[in-house]
């Protein structure tokens, strides 16, 4: 009985939701058979080539980031981290694909993901992590730009004020894509 319980323990923790490549065979004029392959980069870009595309520039902040799409799309979440929600297709090359994703959080929030065109994972950039909000003298605000040109800026700003005083700080990160899909600073 253990055998059988850690036998379907074994199959469930070895099954995954990873996209797969689907294979089929075709009759040749002969009679006989050939396999021929369907690879993913098919039907990864042409899926993504179907679903919402972000208008450039994009920009967001906090509370009004990744707001929730009118329809779920279940067809490109075997290809998403877990956890993540598909908001919009950013960009589509011979080289490689990207999404603007989001993951629940206090607020939601976005990450880009560069895929290759077959489907498999480049990178991923968090963006807007540190918390929002206001306390007495204090007040943090973030905000995240996408230019038409892929150019990513993500800014913190931190107001910190009280009797007397009142000061700010500001740090600024710049993200771009390259060729290759990888995110980088």
């Amino acid at each position: 009985m253990k055998g059988r319980y850690l036998g379907v323990l074994l199959l469930l923790v070895a099954c995954s939701a990873a996209p797969v490549e689907i294979h089929h065979t075709e009759p040749l004029a002969n009679g006989s058979e050939t396999a021929i392959q369907r690879t993913s980069e098919s039907a990864f870009s042409q899926l993504c080539s179907q679903l919402p595309k972000i208008l450039l520039p994009y920009k967001t902040s906090c509370g009004t980031c990744c707001e929730r799409l009118s329809r779920e799309f279940p067809e490109i979440q075997p290809y998403l981290p877990e956890g993540a929600q598909f908001q919009g297709v950013l960009n589509i090359t011979d080289n490689y694909v990207a999404l603007l994703l989001s993951y629940p959080a206090d607020e939601r929030l976005p990450a880009i993901a560069t895929y290759t065109p077959q489907g498999k994972p480049l990178d991923e950039r968090i963006l807007m992590k540190s918390l929002c909000g206001t306390d007495p003298g204090f007040r943090r605000t973030n905000d995240v730009s996408i230019s038409n040109d892929l150019q990513i800026r993500e800014r913190d700003t931190v107001f910190t004020f009280g009797p007397g005083y009142a000061d700010t700080a500001i740090s600024e990160s710049r993200y771009m894509i390259l060729e290759n899909g990888q995110i980088t600073r």
